[in-house]
C-alpha cells in the first residue's frame, strides 16, 4: 500500500478531510539486572516514541512536509502545520514492533508470543493515526502507554489481561523501520515498514499552513468567541471544516493570517448532532500552487459550564544562575489574577487550600537568594473571578557554584564531576594537593582498598615520580582555565616510572581518570600506561588532555594475552606526534609478545591526531592489535591531521564486534604510499552500529584513497558508508582556520560540524 497525497479538485479535497544470605544476594543480583534493563529500555524510549510520531505523521498522510534535515542518520522533518518530527531507522532492540493497519489503526506486537495486538483505549476502542501512542515503562518492569501526551499512563496488557514485560529477551527488532528515503530531486519522503507496506509524502519547500499557540484541545464556553494567528505560505485555495454548530473563520491581513472560531450560541439551540460533536476537530485544509494539500487542525472542546482559568509556567533555564531562577507565566484570557508559591522540588506539590501563596502580577517571575545546583518548582494557581483554576508548574535547577578551583570544588561539595562521571570525597578521600613546593605524584596507596585524587595546580611543575601499582587513581588540573603540566620521569638508572595499572584483589574498582592535563613524555623512556596483571582493568579516561609522545612510543603498550583494559575513553584531547614513523595510541602487540584478550569499549570522541610538522606522520595507528579483540569501538568528531596509516589502517584489530564511526575529518597534503582508512579486522569484521558522514582531503594526491574499512568494504551491514573523499580543502573558507603549533584546525562553515567540535 502506497499512501501518496497530491489534490486536484473540490472532490479530493473533501475525501482528504477525512531468604537466606545467598537467597539475599541473588534477590540483590536480580534486582540490579531488572533495574539495569529498565535503565537500558528507558535510554531508547526517546528515540521510540519519537519514530512512533513519525509514522503516525506518515500515515495519517494529510500534511506536507516543508524542510527536511539530517543529521548522522537522524531526520528532523518540519510538516505542512509546522510541527516538527524525527525519524531514526537505527537500532531500536528490546523494544516492541509498532505499525498501523489498512486502516490506520494503531497496532503492536510485543513479541510475547501474542503478535500484534491492537492498542486500546480506555474505553477498549482502537486508537487510530493523529493519536500518538506513547510508550513507557514502569518500575517492575512492564510496558505502559499514554494517549494524553504523556499525562497519564495506563499499563498495557495482554488478551488476556496480564501485564506486557518490557525486559523479555525476546523484546529486539534490528530497526523501527525497513528502510527511509528521502529524494529531493523529486521531493517525496517514503518511509517503508518492516512489512514492506510505504508511505509517503510530498516535500513542498516553503508550503505551510498552520495554526499557532494551540497546544490541546481548546476550551470553549456557549457563543464564545477565540482567534487564533497562522502561518500561511505558498497556498492558493483554503478550505476550513468544522463541528456542526460551530463558526470558523480564516483571514487574511497585509500577509497577516487569522483563524476565528465561534462556539453555538446557546444550549437551547443545541441539537443531537451538535452535543455528540462537542470535542472535535477545526481543520484548515490548505492547497499549494502545485496542487499539493496541507492540512492544520485543532481539537475543540464545548463547555456548559463556566470553564476555569488556566496557566501555563516555563522555566527560563538559560537565565538560571547559582543563586536565582526565571520563569515566565502565561494566564489565559479567562484568568483575572494568579498566585504561585515557589519551593524545593522534594516538597510535595500544593494545592488550592494550601497556605502561602503569594500574588502574581509579572508574568516574568524572578526568585532570588537559592542554593546553588538545587532543583526548584514554581507553581501557579489561576482565578476566575474568586474561583481557583487548575495549578501549573514548571521545574528547573540552579547553577552549579563556581569554585576558584577545581579543589575548592571538590572540598566543598564533596565530589567532583569529569566527563559526566561523579567522582565523591566518600570514595577518593581528602585530595593531594600537588604545588610548586610539592609537585611530586609519588603518594603511594597507604592500605589495599585505598584511593587517591590529585589536584595539579598549573605551575606546580608536576612530575609522576610513583612506582607502585595504580589502582584508583583520578589526576585533575587544578585551575578552570588552563591545563596542568605533568612529566613522565625516569628514575636514576634511567627506567621510566610508568603508569603500572593493577586492580588487585581488595575492592578496587579500577579506575585510572586524567582531565585537564598537559602530559609530556617527550623526555621519557617508555610507554605511559600498561595493565600490571592478569586481568581486565576496569577503566581508563583521558579527558581534555593534551598529550605528548616521545618518538615511536605509544601511550598505552599491552603485550601479554591475558590483560587488556574493559573500558577506555580519549575525549576532548590533543595528541602530538613527534615521530616521522609508527607512532600509535595502542600497542597491543610486540615480538616479545601479544595481548590477545578483549576490549569491551574503546572510545575515540572529540580528539585531534596531528603531526606536529608540516610532513606527515606515516603508519599511525589508534589500535595496533593483530591478536586481540574489541567489542565496540567508537571512533567520533575526530581529526586527523598528516597522520597517515599503512595498509593495517588506524585500527588493526583481530575480532570486533560493533562500531559507530562518523563524522571524523582525515586531512593530509602529503603522498600517500597506500590505500588508508580507519578499521582492518583479521578475521572478524563489525556486524552493526554506524558508519556514515566521514570526509576525506588528500590534497594533490589522487593515487590512493581512504577506505573506512580496508578494501572499501561497505557491505558489512546495512548503513554502512565509506569516506566521502572531498576536493577542496575542509580548512580553508569561510570560518577556517589551520595552525600546526597551537594545534587550532577549525573547518569551514561547509564542514563545521566535522571533526572536533568546541567543548562548552
Amino acid at each position: 500500500m502506497k499512501l501518496f497525497y497530491k489534490i486536484f479538485g473540490t472532490a479530493m479535497i473533501a475525501a482528504a478531510a477525512a531468604a537466606s544470605c545467598t537467597d539475599l544476594d541473588n534477590l540483590e543480583q536480580r534486582i540490579d539486572s531488572l533495574e539495569s534493563r529498565i535503565a537500558a529500555i528507558e535510554a531508547q524510549l526517546d528515540g521510540f516514541n519519537a519514530n512512533i510520531e513519525a509514522l503516525g505523521a506518515f500515515a495519517e498522510g494529510n500534511r506536507t512536509i516543508s524542510s527536511v534535515a539530517e543529521n548522522n542518520g537522524v531526520y528532523t522533518i518540519t510538516l505542512s502545520d509546522n510541527t516538527t518530527i524525527t525519524l531514526d531507522q537505527g537500532s531500536t532492540a528490546a523494544t516492541p514492533v509498532v505499525t498501523v493497519d489498512e486502516n490506520k489503526y494503531w497496532m503492536v506486537d510485543y513479541n510475547d508470543g501474542n503478535g500484534p495486538q491492537y492498542l486500546l483505549n480506555s474505553a477498549g476502542e482502537k486508537v487510530q493515526a493523529g493519536t500518538t501512542p506513547l510508550f513507557g515503562v514502569d518500575e517492575n518492569g512492564y510496558w505502559t502507554v499514554s494517549y494524553d501526551d504523556g499525562e497519564t499512563y495506563v499499563q498495557v496488557t495482554d488478551p488476556s489481561g496480564n501485564p506486557v514485560s518490557a525486559v523479555s529477551d525476546e523484546q529486539t527488532q534490528d530497526s523501527f523501520f525497513k528502510d527511509v528515503a528521502y529524494n529531493e530531486a523529486e521531493g517525496t519522503f517514503t518511509v517503508i515498514l518492516l512489512d514492506d507496506r510505504t508511505f509517503t509524502l510530498p516535500v513542498v519547500p516553503g508550503f505551510v499552513c498552520a495554526i499557532e499557540n494551540v497546544e490541546g484541545a481548546q476550551v470553549f464556553e456557549l457563543n464564545e468567541t477565540k482567534t487564533y494567528p497562522m502561518t500561511v505560505n505558498g497556498e492558493s485555495e483554503i478550505t476550513v471544516f468544522k463541528p456542526e454548530g460551530w463558526t470558523a473563520i480564516v483571514s487574511e491581513n497585509a500577509g497577516a493570517y487569522t483563524l476565528s472560531v465561534t462556539a453555538p450560541a446557546q444550549a437551547t439551540t443545541l441539537t443531537k448532532a451538535v452535543i455528540a460533536d462537542s470535542r472535535s476537530d477545526i481543520s484548515v485544509l490548505a492547497i499549494s500552487s502545485t496542487g499539493f494539500a496541507a492540512m492544520a487542525k485543532m481539537q475543540v472542546e464545548l463547555s456548559e459550564a463556566p470553564v476555569p482559568a488556566t496557566a501555563t509556567v516555563t522555566a527560563v533555564t538559560d537565565a538560571a544562575t547559582e543563586t536565582s531562577l526565571t520563569y515566565t507565566v502565561s494566564p489565559d484570557e479567562r484568568t483575572d489574577s494568579w498566585k504561585y508559591i515557589h519551593q524545593l522540588a522534594t516538597e510535595p506539590a500544593p494545592t488550592a487550600e494550601t497556605q502561602g501563596w503569594i500574588d502574581g502580577t509579572e508574568t516574568t517571575v524572578v526568585i532570588n537568594e537559592l542554593s546553588a545546583n538545587t532543583e526548584y518548582t514554581l507553581y501557579v494557581l489561576p482565578y476566575r473571578e474568586d474561583t481557583p483554576g487548575t495549578v501549573a508548574s514548571a521545574t528547573q535547577r540552579t547553577a552549579k557554584k563556581v569554585y576558584g578551583t577545581k579543589l575548592d570544588e571538590y572540598n566543598n561539595e564533596g565530589a567532583i564531576e569529569i566527563a559526566g562521571v561523579v567522582y565523591t570525597k566518600e570514595e577518593f578521600g581528602e585530595a593531594v594537593h600537588v604545588t610548586a613546593s610539592a609537585p611530586s605524584i609519588a603518594t603511594s596507596y597507604a592500605k589495599e582498598g585505598d584511593a587517591r585524587i590529585y589536584f595539579v595546580d598549573p605551575d606546580a611543575n608536576a612530575t609522576y615520580d610513583y612506582t607502585g601499582a595504580v589502582m584508583d587513581m583520578i589526576i585533575v588540573g587544578n585551575s578552570n582555565t588552563e591545563r596542568s603540566k605533568l612529566t613522565m620521569t625516569n628514575d636514576d638508572a634511567g627506567k621510566a616510572n610508568y603508569i603500572k595499572l593493577n586492580q588487585g584483589t581488595g575492592g578496587y574498582l579500577g579506575r585510572f581518570v586524567v582531565s585537564n592535563i598537559e602530559i609530556d613524555a617527550t623526555g621519557f623512556a617508555s610507554y605511559l600506561i600498561t595493565n600490571n596483571a592478569n586481568n581486565a582493568f576496569e577503566y581508563v579516561m583521558m579527558d581534555n588532555c593534551r598529550i605528548r609522545m616521545q618518538q615511536a612510543r605509544p601511550m598505552i603498550n599491552i603485550t601479554v594475552k591475558e590483560r587488556s583494559i574493559r573500558n577506555f575513553t580519549m575525549q576532548n584531547c590533543e595528541y602530538e606526534i613527534t615521530a616521522a614513523s609508527q607512532n600509535m595510541v595502542f600497542s597491543l602487540q610486540s615480538s616479545s609478545g601479544n595481548c590477545e584478550a578483549d576490549f569491551e569499549n574503546i572510545t575515540f570522541d572529540n580528539n585531534i591526531f596531528y603531526s606536529n610538522s608540516t610532513t606527515a606522520t606515516t603508519n599511525f595507528k589508534l589500535v595496533n592489535g593483530q591478536y586481540a579483540g574489541i567489542g565496540n569501538l567508537t571512533v567520533t568528531n575526530n581529526t586527523f591531521i598528516n597522520t597517515i596509516t599503512s595498509t593495517t589502517f588506524y585500527v588493526y584489530i583481530d575480532r570486533i564486534s560493533t562500531v559507530n564511526i562518523t563524522r571524523n575529518i582525515v586531512w593530509t597534503d602529503q603522498t600517500m604510499a597506500n590505500n588508508c582508512g580507519i578499521l582492518r579486522a583479521v578475521n572478524t569484521w563489525p556486524t552493526g552500529n554506524t558508519v556514515s558522514e566521514n570526509i576525506a582531503y588528500r590534497g594533490n594526491n589522487t593515487e590512493r584513497n581512504w577506505q573506512v574499512f580496508f578494501g572499501g568494504n561497505t557491505n558489512l551491514f546495512e548503513g554502512a558508508e565509506n569516506f566521502n573523499v572531498v576536493a577542496d580543502n575542509p580548512f580553508s573558507g569561510t570560518g577556517a582556520s589551520f595552525d600546526i603549533p597551537s594545534a587550532t584546525f577549525v573547518p569551514n562553515s561547509t564542514y563545521s560540524s566535522y571533526g572536533v567540535q568546541p567543548v562548552e
